[in-house]
């Protein structure tokens, strides 16, 4: 059984008793798999919804050949077949908190590698590409 260390994950706590709104708190945590959860599955789609007040995140797989006729689609504005067939890689329900944690912490991912791209292509002298 693997065990992954998360460091500094973002956890919302109060920051004593008289708090009137959390602050964000830097934590080590270590999550620790469940039947397999450690495995990690491919994903070259995501659907999100709401439900109540739960976020549900369905990360999915389309097969190449779905890709390429829906880039083809987009290209040429021909029909694609309906509905396409993908597989349902993981879903995963949140609290609203939760999903704004995992929306920044993205962004944050995010903001990083585009300035890591700008930064690599600034030195080799050729333009961004994210």
């Amino acid at each position: 059984m693997a065990v992954q260390s998360t460091p500094a994950t973002q956890a919302e706590v109060a920051a004593g008793a008289q708090a009137q709104s959390p602050q964000p708190v830097r934590a080590d945590i270590t999550l620790r798999p469940i039947e397999g959860s450690d495995r990690p599955a491919l994903s070259n789609l995501t659907s999100v919804q709401t439900v109540m007040d739960m976020v549900i995140v369905d990360f999915g797989f389309l097969e190449p050949q779905a890709v390429n006729a829906i880039a083809q689609a987009g290209r040429t504005g021909t029909q694609l077949p309906n509905p396409l067939a993908g597989q349902l890689a993981s879903r995963v329900a949140m609290n609203l908190q939760t999903a704004g944690q995992l929306a920044q912490q993205l962004n944050e991912l995010l903001n990083r590698v585009r300035q890591q791209a700008a930064a690599a292509s600034n030195a080799a002298g050729s333009p961004a590409k994210l």
